[in-house]
């Protein structure tokens, strides 16, 4: 596309050092030069600057997270129920695509630009009650009423019907947007997150920043295979699981360590994964090492990664640790458990339950010649998810959204 654009993309956030940000970072920094790009965050969590080139706009962020005041949460009413004052208030003008990256108030943004190409871009499933409603732990139940809210779903369908394209990471997420908005499905493609191989690589050779972890970290890949986790400490990323099944390796003597990166999203998570790890007695086998800004170089050195989620949309994570050779767990969530997985050429499929978690962990732990071959199909397979194919596949999607009349839409808008 060789045409000059103006693009905004508008994310739920951009400093909270998640996956969905590194995967805009490697978008933004390998679309064509001639493209005038912005990225602007509604909340600011301030944890990790993304190493992004100089020539892409960083505009400042609606809100700081720890702001906890009634101005913030009326600003985030507005964006929600009258995006258009938030557009006029930061002066969000002549933009050729804008992009709403995430839910919920990263698509929120959309009907405030009639006059743009739009773009509502998913990253996870949004089917929460469907898919989760069977399992029975207390935890998920109260991870599932937190998004019943009906006011939510139909922010999305604003969203969605405003939208020119919706954009899914996965073919799962694609299946649960549509199954709530059948009405939109003509609108929807899928888009796997790129995979920058070469940074990534790269990355995984630097040292790791904090000498005592470092030097702890050194010894536990000397003692036993490490097991990893990366992730924010959440219900969602129920990483809980990981700590059962270990309980599980541990009862029939099979030598591990679990290490998990991650800081916790809300207060009492870390607390909750805590008590879980003293009532499993697994505590000399279990270390939470924080939140780190480049986690690659303990995920290059780790054993397996372990995916233990309840949902995904294309876990970041997971394509981190395949360009390095390491295969994983799932549990049954988007993305990982089908495309990435490769039908178990790359990693196995787990239920939500600590017995075959262990089982599936054990077997790669004890089947070398099986470890290797995953190991070596992760390498390969991952090559599909490739940076170039992430921009072409953003390229034709705005190629084939029709040209908007923009006189029209502005007097509409005004």
């Amino acid at each position: 596309m060789s045409k000059k654009l103006k693009v905004l993309f508008f994310t739920t956030t951009y400093s909270a050092g998640g996956g969905s940000e590194r995967v805009l970072t490697v978008l933004a920094n390998n679309l064509p030069k001639n493209w005038d790009v912005d990225i602007l965050e509604a909340v600011a969590f301030n944890k990790k600057k993304e190493a992004i080139k100089s020539d892409i706009n960083i505009l400042p962020s609606l809100v700081w997270h720890r702001c906890r005041t009634k101005f913030t949460s009326l600003l985030i009413h507005v964006l929600r129920f009258h995006p258009e004052i938030i557009k006029a208030l930061r002066n969000l003008c002549d933009y050729d695509v804008v992009v709403g990256w995430m839910a919920i108030e990263g698509v929120s943004i959309l009907p405030a630009f009639p006059e743009s190409k739009k773009i509502a871009w998913f990253h996870n499933n949004i089917d929460y009650v469907k898919k989760l409603d069977f399992k029975p732990d207390a935890k998920i139940q109260h991870y599932i009423g937190t998004h019943r809210n009906r006011g939510l779903f139909s922010i999305l369908q604003n969203a969605c019907e405003s939208a020119d394209r919706i954009v899914t990471v996965s073919k799962m997420s694609n299946n649960s947007i549509a199954s709530i908005y059948p009405e939109q499905k003509r609108k929807m493609s899928v888009i796997y997150n790129g995979t920058d191989i070469e940074d990534l690589q790269k990355m995984s050779e630097e040292n790791i920043t904090n000498a005592e972890i470092a030097t702890l970290y050194d010894k536990l890949v000397k003692a036993a295979p490490i097991l990893i986790c990366v992730g924010h400490i959440c219900t969602r990323k129920n990483f809980s699981l990981a700590v059962k099944a270990l309980k599980v390796l541990k009862q029939k003597n099979v030598e591990c360590n679990l290490v998990i990166i991650g800081s916790p999203s809300t207060e009492g998570e870390a607390d909750y994964l805590k008590e879980v790890i003293k009532k499993c007695n697994v505590k000399e086998n279990v270390f939470l090492l924080g939140y780190q800004t480049n986690p690659l170089p303990f995920v290059a050195r780790a054993k397996l990664l372990l995916m233990t989620s309840l949902d995904e949309g294309f876990p970041t994570v997971v394509t981190e640790a395949m360009a390095l050779g390491v295969p994983f767990v799932t549990t049954p969530v988007e993305g990982a458990s089908d495309e990435l997985l490769d039908g178990g050429r790359c990693g196995l499929l787990a239920d939500w339950d600590e017995e075959d978690y262990a089982s599936k962990i054990e077997t790669l732990l004890k089947d070398e010649e099986l470890y290797q071959s995953m190991s070596c199909n992760c390498r390969e397979h991952v090559k599909r998810y490739s940076v170039e194919n992430y921009v072409a596949s953003l390229e034709k999607l705005i190629n084939h959204i029709p040209e908007k009349n923009k006189d029209v839409c502005k007097r509409q808008n005004i």
